[in-house]
């Protein structure tokens, strides 16, 4: 299993951010890790990652999820979430898949979202017509 560490991601401007471990995955919870920028912890940007075995019990589920909140300021002053951009994942692997195919797989997902096509509907909300 991959030892739980900070993760860096890159913004839109290109500048690396550390998104801190919270806590690493256990039977019940997933592993957390935050971007602590923002007014409060409600407005953090946040990565979950957790995996289970399928039902029938032949492949690994692997789910990502990335919340980016937006926050406002309510009439007392204090920064409320009000809403959140989130990119939510689930990828199977199969038990039997050969290493060069899952390492293609795994190319493949991580080019998918860099494809510029794809970066335009997650921006726009649509898909390509």
């Amino acid at each position: 299993m991959p030892q739980a560490a900070s993760l860096t991601l890159k913004n839109a401007a290109a500048a690396n951010k550390v998104f801190a471990l919270a806590a690493p995955a256990s039977a019940n919870q997933p592993a957390a890790w935050f971007l602590r920028e923002g007014a409060n912890q409600s407005v953090f940007p946040q990565v979950m990652v957790s995996s289970r075995p399928n039902g029938a019990r032949d492949a690994r589920k692997v789910q990502i999820t990335l919340k980016v909140p937006v926050g406002t300021l309510d009439a007392n002053g204090v920064t409320r979430r009000t809403s959140a951009f989130e990119f939510d994942t689930t990828c199977t692997i199969p038990d039997l898949v050969p290493d060069a195919t899952r390492d293609d797989a795994i190319a493949y997902a991580s080019s998918l979202i860099a494809d510029a096509l794809v970066k335009e509907c997650l921006k726009v909300g649509y898909a390509p017509t």
